[in-house]
């Protein structure tokens, strides 16, 4: 191996390094798993999960949970709220910054205002979605929401969890008093949804969903929890129908699921979402997501295929939000530029000669086989097939090339986590 070869690997493994102490800083907290010890929060920590905010908790960088035991949340549920309701209250415990025990007790000039989730849905009037944290004296801090419609009856517990600047758990000794997290909330129906989706321009959707029972049947177990809906509207997506028909079912259901996310998205969280946002069809980091762009007014997704814009809004209303998109967006896990199935070898030459006619003596020729087991050649790609196949290199430029492709692959990969 030359000097070149060995300054390569050098920079690789510096590389990779690089990416995986980033990677690390960017999975930093998963709620879930933080409070799945502490039994005493299990109920919290299970409607956490239910009402989808442990999605938004896990996809902040900064963010403090004011958590509450399992004695106080069957008071919180003791009147039987709907799962909307219940997201209501709980995200009003969900701060959007950083306070942990020392600096709740140091707090400048003594009290402190902070935004919580039940704000950026747009839902909460006046300030009732900020909560105000006071130092009562004496070792006490207590919290309300800011607009003033009660005292403070909720105070400061302990600490459960403090990991400096990005997420803090704070046990507080009962919920927060709203009248305005506590309205009533309805939950959806998927009645509701699919009629919605047909009045807003998405009805070729909407029926295309329906006739794939199982993309519906996601759509249907997610809903409770929230939803955000990217849909193409009806002239564009009748276009795209053809190759959607061309795809494989199992693409086809994930092609669906890759248009929606679940968890609620109002229009105010789009615009300052940035990062890759999971979909119904992820599997795993990096699968069938796509990230929101924002330049001025405009919001737009990108995937590695296109970048579409949102036009306009069928439904903002929590817990389920549809959004119409100028065209389809594609996830490149359907695209040309993924890997897809070998195709099956090419059958041999047919012979001038006609096959010898069998006779009783020699054996008849073996029956072709059935249907289902001939493996299925590759649907073509959503983008359609291009030959990019670049000309021979030699090996010297083809190692110095390889080298420096791999090197730019891990630079953008520590730029983007």
């Amino acid at each position: 191996m030359g000097m070149q070869g060995s300054r390569c690997i050098v920079v690789l493994l510096l590389l990779s390094v690089l990416v995986l102490i980033s990677t690390s800083a960017a999975l930093a907290h998963n709620i879930t798993e933080l409070l799945s010890s502490r039994p005493d929060f299990a109920t919290f920590n299970r409607y956490l999960s239910r009402t989808r905010l442990s999605y938004e908790v896990n996809s902040r960088n900064t963010i403090t949970v004011l958590a509450i035991d399992n004695s106080a949340m069957t008071t919180l549920l003791a009147p039987r709220p709907t799962l909307a309701t219940l997201r209501n209250r709980l995200s009003l415990h969900i701060l959007l910054d950083y306070f942990d025990a020392g600096k709740l007790h140091q707090l400048s000039s003594g009290t402190a205002v902070a935004a919580t989730i039940f704000q950026t849905t747009g839902k909460a009037p006046g300030m009732s979605g900020f909560v105000n944290m006071t130092d009562l004296g004496g070792g006490k801090v207590g919290f309300k929401p800011q607009d003033g419609s009660v005292d403070f009856a909720v105070f400061f517990v302990k600490s459960l969890v403090e990991n400096p600047y990005n997420i803090s758990v704070v046990q507080i000794s009962g919920v927060i008093p709203s009248a305005e997290a506590a309205a009533p909330v309805p939950d959806p129906s998927m009645v509701n949804f699919m009629d919605t989706m047909t009045r807003k321009g998405c009805a070729i959707f909407a029926a295309t969903l329906v006739a794939t029972p199982k993309a519906f049947a996601a759509y249907k177990d997610n809903l409770q929890g929230g939803l955000t809906l990217f849909c193409p509207g009806d002239e564009v997506f009748l276009h795209f129908l053809a190759k959607f028909k061309n795809l494989t079912v199992d693409n086809r259901i994930s092609y669906l699921e890759f248009c929606v996310t679940p968890i609620y998205r109002s229009l105010a969280t789009l615009q300052s979402t940035s990062g890759p946002i999971n979909t119904l069809a992820t599997s795993g980091p990096g699968s069938f997501v796509f990230t929101v762009q924002n330049v001025g007014p405009d919001i737009a997704l990108k995937t590695k295929v296109n970048t579409v814009k949102i036009i306009g809004t069928g439904l903002d209303q929590q817990p389920i939000a549809i959004y119409l998109l100028e065209e389809v967006l594609l996830p490149h896990e359907l695209s040309a530029s993924a890997p897809v199935p070998a195709p099956s070898p090419a059958p041999a030459p047919a012979s001038t000669h006609s096959p010898p006619v069998p006779t009783p003596e020699s054996p008849s020729p073996p029956a072709p086989p059935p249907l289902e087991s001939v493996p299925p050649t590759a649907p073509p790609p959503l983008d359609g097939p291009v030959d990019q196949t670049p000309p021979p290199k030699s090996h010297g430029a083809r190692a110095h090339h390889q080298c420096l492709v791999m090197s730019l692959i891990s630079l953008a990969l520590i730029m983007m986590s």
